[in-house]
């Protein structure tokens, strides 16, 4: 249930990011400065419980990626099966993302999604990142 409501919610706040980014759809193109207000914006808002257990504590830009940093406050790496998670989770989101139309502009242009899960303490349980790569693999 945990992993199926952060994901859930982590989407939903992609989504709308993806969605209020000014995207000039002419040439596909947008440019860093665009993105860094919108996610200054976002970031305005944060931090936000997106559900009893998980927190979106800012959105982060730089170097072609868009980071969501999140973190689980109920729980503590060690009674997390990371490897389980990390599989539920990624292929949640590659089917999401991938099958977004409005984030295909982001993959045209290089950009790339990293999730980043913390627990509770602050220490890192996992980073899915999600490439134009991955979503042609999964052929969508």
């Amino acid at each position: 249930m945990l992993f199926k409501t952060a994901v859930i919610i982590g989407l939903v706040i992609l989504i709308i990011l993806g969605v209020t980014l000014l995207v000039d759809f002419r040439n596909n193109r947008f440019t860093d400065k665009q993105i860094v207000q919108n996610i200054h914006v976002q970031n305005k808002k944060l931090p936000e419980m997106l559900d009893k257990s998980t927190e979106l504590t800012s959105i982060i830009y730089g170097d072609d990626m868009i980071v969501y940093n999140y973190r689980m406050i109920k729980y503590d790496v060690s009674e997390i099966d990371v490897e389980q998670f990390h599989r539920q989770i990624r292929q949640k989101l590659l089917k999401k993302i991938c099958s977004t139309q409005s984030l295909k502009a982001y993959f045209a242009n290089g950009i790339v999604f990293s999730h980043n899960y913390n627990d509770k303490n602050g220490n890192d349980v996992k980073d899915i990142i999600i490439t134009h790569k991955d979503c042609i693999e999964l052929k969508m």
